[in-house]
């Protein structure tokens, strides 16, 4: 399936996910500080959410859907960010398998599990990251939406091109 997605900016592709419950909507304030900073934002609406909410499926496949609706998009290489971990159990882990750099940041003011669950994420994704947004808690790029862009640009400006 093609999911919805909202995109601003050239340069090299950025996909944002969105958290739970909400849609690809949270990344509205995001899109424009990305692409002003020379990145290509792409924010998708996963299965079950947004504009695909209603959508009537056998088999959901998350990491399916978004690997073809990148693939639409013409977005062969990618930089993943997003909130929480939600899609990595849905299908089997399937994101441990894809060659995509990551940086797992988490708010200041969150809860201690998260830290631990961030630096989890972070070991078995083989990034080595984990950033902490400042004055941010557990939904951080709504929160603080500029602490959240700003270690994610430095990230994606030392990846090789």
């Amino acid at each position: 399936m093609i999911l919805p997605s909202d995109e601003a900016g050239q340069g090299r592709p950025v996909v944002l996910l969105h958290a739970r419950p909400v849609d690809r909507t949270m990344w509205r304030g995001h899109l424009p500080l990305l692409a002003q900073a020379g990145v290509r934002a792409i924010a998708l609406d996963l299965p079950g959410h947004g504009d695909v909410a209603a959508a009537q499926r056998a088999e959901v496949a998350p990491w399916a859907d978004v690997l073809d609706t990148l693939d639409h998009l013409g977005a062969d290489r990618f930089t993943l960010a997003g909130v929480a971990a939600d899609p990595l159990t849905k299908d089997g882990g399937a994101l441990r398998t894809l060659p995509t750099p990551t940086l797992v940041g988490v708010g200041e003011f969150d809860m201690p599990d998260f830290f631990e669950g961030g630096a989890v994420l972070s070991n078995e994704l083989g990034s080595g990251e984990v950033a902490v947004l400042a004055d941010a808690g557990h939904l951080a790029p709504l929160e603080q939406p500029e602490a959240f862009c700003a270690p994610l640009l430095d990230f994606v400006g030392r990846l090789p091109a």
